[in-house]
């Protein structure tokens, strides 16, 4: 396995020197270089953006001769002269040229590129610069990196042929594994005689977002293009070399075989407990370490982890991170099982679990997480994602739905394969039993035939998909339902009756540079579409672009009239990309359109959608969320983020702060769809600054207060309620509904005691019984608030408080990973 991805950029050959008849060539000056390098999975997407300025009265002419990866594929082409961006068109070669120079004839501004023959390094590109103006251009390609020498390598050429003050170049890195042993040691000056000499590059940040996200910026001053001058021109390689750790890849020499695969999935109340059980064996005559990759539902939380070993089962217990890892340490190093559970950061959906296997040994190790089911468009949803590795024999997914109302709509529609490059593909599902025990309680079962594993595996046999869990409860026009055990009560709203409040909608679109290509075309096409659904009784719309500053569709809101959603057409189909990113500036200004518009039943809000991080104006993230919060009033932030860099973190908690989600668009998948799916969730606003107040001397309750209540959402409310039995609880409501702010005390009557009895669940499940109802209440209420604590600014107090409940439940969070050792280990020397 080899690799280099050689980035070889822009060696620019101007009409320089002397002619035949004396005469000095004109050339246009280079006035910016900026390349934008996105390698996710290997995959590396590179944009190449120049800047030239023909300060003559005369057309001048540039050879451009660039030097391309051998096996890259070119994806986009575009020149931008006074704002008006065209697009390259693949043309036959003939005709290709005859275009060009009737251009060039006419002293017109066009640009032509071609591979000399097939197997190539070099295109030329030729650019006809007409007098007094600036043109952009934007190429775009994309390869597979390879793997050469234990590390990738990206090198990326660059050749301005002068000195220059905008001279950038960002590369943002993610992968599945953890990155390791990153850098960007030299710029390398390869002469003619390929002589090599190497400078120390000292300008270049590299930054770990996480341990599995790289960014690497180099921006270097006039100063440090001239240490790398040769000749007379700025021209080097700029390398970046990176490893990932792998482990589990490495183990397949010396694999364990898995046997079995078990998922249990009980769902009482909303509150999902799902056991993942799976079965190794160790075939060979030493300890096999293996790091199990597992995806977890994005707001779960991990509450128990345990291996069996020869009929000696070893529960995990919940440790500060540091503690646990160091125990883990010691017991792999003396060959001994033990598995480590940790969630890298705060948004992560991926848990690793490293487990040591003893030679010629079975081992068993059940994982069980949790969370909350949310509603949204009428249903709930519950995702349970299944990866084997290989084809096996004993496979087998069951689900157990328990409700207090009757269970309609039960799906189980499809098996979602999602491969690496987020591509979907889509298979029926025929093989799931579908069985109603009573009208409220459903079982599930899964249990897959090595055929039809098969028709769902990737091209490299790996099973791995989701199994989607579809239902929604019949509510008989009751809004309100709360349980309440042992002192803890569970409040469900669901006012799905009410009229739509009129909506004032901003769209603020990223059109930087690197949006280009594939994710500007779905932006487009879903944006198209969304403006259909746009209510022309209720709502206003105003379309905002950024890159490098904003620009605006027009000054004031349009009512959404076809005449106006037409308009929003053609400007949004007009749309090109270039630029910086200047998300600070996007923000503020959306935040400045709302506030002139202000009314008592209007919801405010702005669609977001960007991809990457600031690079223009505030670029520190904590000052652009500080300037939002104090600009911000009543306005509700929604967010879609391409890609899975951690800038999508950033937003999550954005949006989450100021009364809204969100989203991360997966590029390679269909992204139109799922910008589309986000704004069908907000379309149907029914009320607005939703405030419970409990009057029983309720304590200890989670976030009472919301932004805004979406049709076929519902909101969740737990907390402690004093110990003496009570039938009832009066709650105060405050909110915002199409007529206006509003008031309603209500007397809601608890449910849930009868549950205590044999005659509340039926004994479907091995994970939930009679007698463990309660501790479901409980966990709500724990779950709920440990979410809301992770959504806040971390200071002392708040660790204090996740670390408290963490180890009280059980929970591992950012702040505590699970250690399960065969051995009962000395923990006071490591808690030291």
């Amino acid at each position: 396995m080899a690799s280099r991805l050689l980035f070889v950029m822009f060696g620019a050959v101007y009409y320089l020197g002397i002619t035949a008849n004396g005469e000095t060539v004109q050339k246009a000056n280079l006035e910016s270089l900026h390349i934008i390098s996105d390698i996710s999975y290997r995959i590396a997407t590179t944009l190449v953006s120049m800047k030239y300025y023909n300060p003559y009265n005369s057309t001048v002419g540039a050879d451009l001769y660039i030097m391309m990866p051998l096996k890259s594929v070119i994806l986009n082409f575009s020149m931008e002269i006074d704002g008006h961006v065209t697009v390259g068109e693949v043309k036959e070669k003939s005709v290709a040229k005859d275009i060009y120079e009737k251009d060039v004839g006419k002293g017109k501004s066009s640009g032509y590129f071609e591979v000399e023959h097939r197997f190539t390094r070099a295109f030329d590109m030729s650019v006809n610069i007409e007098p007094q103006k600036y043109i952009v251009y934007n190429l775009t390609y994309q390869e597979l990196l390879t793997r050469q020498n234990n590390k990738y390598r990206h090198d990326i050429h660059v050749t301005t042929g002068e000195i220059i003050d905008d001279f950038l170049v960002e590369i943002f890195i993610t992968e599945p594994q953890d990155i390791i042993h990153v850098s960007v040691p030299k710029i390398t000056i390869n002469k003619l005689a390929d002589i090599t000499v190497d400078k120390e590059l000292d300008s270049a940040l590299i930054k770990n977002i996480s341990s599995r996200e790289i960014y690497i910026k180099y921006n270097p001053s006039r100063k440090q293009q001239e240490e790398i001058i040769e000749k007379g021109v700025a021209a080097g390689f700029f390398e970046v070399e990176y490893c990932v750790d792998r482990q589990y890849i490495s183990n397949s020499l010396y694999n364990v075989n898995l046997k079995s695969l078990h998922v249990i999935s009980d769902i009482k109340y909303r509150f999902a407990t799902t056991l993942v059980s799976m079965k190794y064996y160790n075939p060979h005559n030493f300890s096999v370490s293996a790091d199990l990759h597992v995806m977890v539902p994005l707001n779960s939380f991990i509450s128990d982890f345990s291996m069996e070993i020869d009929g000696h089962v070893t529960v995990g217990e919940v440790k500060e991170k540091s503690v646990a890892k160091d125990i883990y340490k010691y017991t792999s190093e003396t060959g001994q099982s033990s598995g480590t559970v940790e969630v890298e950061h705060r948004f992560t959906r991926a848990f690793d679990i490293s487990v040591n296997v003893e030679p010629q040994k079975y081992i068993v190790y059940n994982l069980t997480y949790q969370e909350l089911l949310t509603r949204q468009n009428n249903k709930y949803r519950h995702d349970i994602h299944v990866t084997t590795g290989e084809i096996i024999d004993d496979f087998l997914v069951e689900v157990f739905i328990t409700e207090p109302q009757d269970i309609i709509h039960v799906s189980v529609p499809k098996i979602t394969n999602n491969k690496l490059t987020d591509i979907t593909v889509d298979k029926e599902l025929d093989s799931a039993l579908i069985e109603y025990i009573s009208s409220r309680e459903v079982y599930i079962k899964y249990n897959p035939s090595r055929k039809q594993q098969e028709e769902t595996s990737g091209i490299d046999g790996v099973v791995a998909g989701s199994l989607k869990i579809q239902y929604d409860v019949d509510r008989q026009n009751n809004s309100n339902l709360i349980y309440a055990v042992d002192g803890y009560f569970v409040h469900f709203f669901t006012p799905d009756s009410l009229p739509s409040l009129p909506k004032h909608i901003v769209f603020m679109l990223d059109i930087s540079a690197s949006m280009s290509g594939r994710k500007i075309e779905q932006m487009s096409e879903a944006m198209e579409n969304i403006l259909d659904q746009l209510d022309s009784e209720l709502d206003k719309f105003l379309i905002g672009t950024f890159s490098s500053g904003v620009s605006w569709m027009k000054d004031e809101f349009l009512i959404s009239n076809n005449l106006n959603k037409k308009l929003g057409k053609n400007y949004i189909k007009e749309l090109q990309t270039n630029g910086s990113t200047n998300i600070n500036a996007a923000l503020l200004q959306s935040v400045e359109k709302h506030k002139s518009t202000s009314t008592s039943t209007k919801k405010s809000i702005i669609v977001f959608l960007t991809n990457g991080y600031p690079t223009e104006g505030v670029t520190n993230l904590e000052e652009i969320k500080k300037n939002f919060r104090e600009a911000n009033e009543e306005i509700s932030l929604f967010t879609l983020c391409f890609g899975e860099k951690s800038i999508n973190n950033f937003f999550r908690k954005l949006a989450t702060e100021n009364g809204g989600f969100n989203r991360r668009i997966y590029i390679d998948s269909d992204s139109k769809l799922q910008i589309e799916n986000l704004f069908k969730e907000i379309s149907n606003i029914l009320l607005k600054d939703i405030t419970f107040v409990y009057l029983d001397d309720a304590v200890n309750t989670s976030s009472t207060s919301f932004s805004n209540y979406f049709k076929g959402s519902e909101l969740v409310v737990s907390g402690v309620l004093p110990q003496e039995y009570r039938p009832t609880i009066n709650v105060s409501l405050t909110m915002t509904n199409h007529l206006g702010p509003n008031k309603e005390n209500l007397e809601l009557e608890l449910y849930g005691d009868d549950f205590t009895s044999d005659d509340g669940f039926s004994q479907n499940s091995s994970l939930t019984s009679i007698q463990s109802f309660s501790e479901i209440t409980e966990k709500t209420y724990a779950y709920l608030t440990l979410r809301q604590l992770l959504m806040e600014d971390e200071t002392n107090e708040v660790r204090h408080d996740i670390l408290n409940l963490a180890l009280k439940y059980n929970f591992v969070t950012p702040l505590t990973s699970m250690v399960v050792t065969k051995y009962k280990v000395n923990e006071e020397l490591f808690e030291e």
